[in-house]
């Protein structure tokens, strides 16, 4: 099957423009919507947060006050001495002396505390006092089973707390789903030795005070006590058990779940909120997203095919041109505007007016150019020549007895030879120092050794290769505009050394300086080597002036170590 092809520029723009466009604006609208919605869940779970941290305090104040309500009950000296006292009763139930005893105690209890609706005090015998309106004692005695008891897994933590409270989310004795037990292992206040057992039976619907005041719409808040349901809001435990245990594992993501691990032992606090009303404020936003997006491609259509038709159009007319040109035409009758296809219609009419003249031209300049090889050829002059000459100039100085004159022509003699470098343009950072050293001892002995040089280049960088020549024009400034007009003698220190990812030269004077308005950078030879640094090392290339009339320049020139690395690479092979 054939497929369809865009055959023109125009189609093939529009639909360029329209698919990047697309695609940015997916990704915005994506990226966008994902960060919204991260950013909601993070606020949502920090106001949770809050919430369940204010919901641990009221559930501490609970467990905190039933804990004072056990100990109370333990410190009372007539507990104590009911409990130390033996029971010569027949069955479980206390004798009349003891259970009066309690009873007095108990009534004070339940009558005054709302949600107290039993208490249960157990001796180590087995035999009990209870107290729980409502409950005969038949049914009394069948819940409070002490064989049974003391075989019961919640006892034996009892135990192990030795003494401390212990409060379990569901009915120790029975299996009323209305009722939360508080369980303490009752001793000798003297030595500690187990004298009972005491159980307070809670009111579950207490609880309602700790998450009950919360919203139930579309949120739920759940209290945990040993992995077992307490309370939730809004829903019966029975009938919401296996459906909150789904929504607690969250396999499919659709909750949001924020959990806190109360102050109080094996009790945690859970609040679960769909996500998708989390992110109903993300979900407005992709529609605007998508509301935009749809605007921005139809305008972009529009915009695309008219920007296309104003492209083509001097295309067609460029193309009209080429074709008379083809059929030996030297005439045009278009114009093309001022954007980049007018520039190239433009252009393209020059090229083909200037034709004739730009062969003419080319000969010309073939001509001039042969004839500046032969001028080129005809000045040389053989380096061998002026070595041995001034080889000779040298020897003959030294047999004379003219050792300065001999020492000027060796000098002079390694400076032309590190000029010439056999046509290198590249030399050593050893070389260029040898060759400002002899142009140094030359200067010094024509000044009559009017000033003192100092050279501290690190070795480290000897080996590195440099356009040749570029620190002797800053050498001789400093000697002709600094040194020279001073009166006394001076000094010149030149320096070497990397910093960071780049090779620093410094050639420091403490001449008369330069006058303030002068621009350094307009002299001939300077301009020269800042042209030539820009030219090998590029932009990062820069020549720096310091000057104070009376106290001194310094000139820093500053190369790229990389540049630097890449002609030494280009040297070697």
């Amino acid at each position: 099957m054939n497929k369809f092809h865009f055959r023109t520029i125009r189609g093939r723009m529009t639909v360029s423009f329209v698919a990047v466009f697309l695609i940015i604006i997916a990704f915005m609208g994506c990226s966008i919507y994902i960060f919204t919605g991260r950013l909601l869940e993070k606020k949502n779970e920090q106001s949770y947060i809050k919430i369940l941290d204010a919901t641990d305090e009221v559930l501490n104040d609970k467990v905190t006050s039933y804990a004072g309500v056990s100990r109370m009950i333990l410190g009372d000296e007539k507990v104590q001495k009911i409990l130390q006292t033996k029971d010569s009763g027949v069955g479980r139930i206390m004798e009349p002396s003891r259970w009066y005893g309690l009873e007095a105690i108990g009534s004070t209890y339940i009558y005054n505390l709302q949600d107290l609706v039993g208490i249960y005090i157990f001796d180590n015998d087995g035999k009990f006092y209870y107290q729980e309106p409502g409950k005969t004692s038949s049914e009394a005695e069948l819940d409070a089973d002490y064989e049974k008891i003391s075989s019961a897994d919640w006892y034996h933590q009892a135990e192990e707390a030795a003494g401390k409270e212990i409060m379990y989310g569901y009915d120790v004795l029975g299996n009323s789903e209305n009722i939360i037990s508080c369980v303490k292992i009752l001793n000798k206040l003297n030595t500690s030795d187990k004298i009972g057992l005491l159980i307070l039976q809670i009111n579950k619907n207490t609880m309602r005070n700790v998450i009950g005041q919360f919203p139930t719409d579309g949120d739920i808040y759940v209290l945990k006590n040993q992995e077992r349901i307490v309370y939730q809001n809004g829903y019966q435990e029975k009938l919401f058990q296996e459906k909150l245990e789904e929504i607690l594992k969250n396999s499919e993501n659709k909750y949001l779940i924020t959990t806190l691990e109360s102050a109080q032992d094996d009790w945690t606090l859970i609040h679960a909120v769909p996500r998708n009303s989390v992110f109903r404020e993300a979900g407005q936003m992709r529609t605007i997203i998508l509301i935009v997006a749809v605007a921005a491609v139809i305008f972009t259509v529009i915009l695309c095919v008219t920007e296309a038709r104003m492209i083509t159009k001097p295309l067609l007319k460029l193309k009209e041109d080429i074709a008379r040109v083809g059929r030996g035409k030297r005439s045009f009758y278009h114009s093309y505007g001022n954007d980049e296809v007018g520039v190239i219609g433009t252009e393209f009419q020059n090229m083909v007016m200037k034709e004739l003249k730009l062969k003419e031209q080319i000969s010309k300049e073939e001509l001039l150019r042969k004839d500046s090889q032969l001028q080129l050829l005809q000045s040389q002059i053989n380096p061998h020549f002026l070595y041995n000459t001034l080889d000779t100039l040298y020897w003959m100085a030294l047999e004379e007895g003219a050792e300065q004159v001999a020492d000027l022509t060796q000098a002079l003699s390694e400076i032309f030879k590190i000029s010439l470098s056999e046509g290198v343009e590249f030399i050593s950072v050893g070389d260029e120092i040898r060759f400002i050293e002899d142009y140094l001892h030359i200067q010094n002995v024509r000044f009559e050794n009017k000033f003192l040089v100092k050279i501290l280049v690190d070795e480290e960088i000897m080996d590195m290769h440099i356009i040749k020549q570029i620190l002797q024009p800053f050498v001789e400034n400093a000697i002709y505009h600094g040194l020279e007009p001073k009166i006394g003698k001076g000094c010149i220190t030149i320096t070497g050394k990397t910093q960071e990812d780049h090779l620093i030269f410094t050639v420091e004077d403490d001449g008369v300086g330069l006058p303030d308005g002068v621009d350094v950078m307009q002299g001939y030879a300077v301009s020269n080597v800042y042209q030539r640094i820009r030219l090998h090392y590029g932009e990062k290339a820069d020549i720096q002036f310091e000057s104070c009339p009376g106290e001194g320049t310094t000139v820093k020139l500053i190369l790229p170590v990389e540049e630097v690395k890449n002609v030494k690479d280009c040297v070697d092979r």
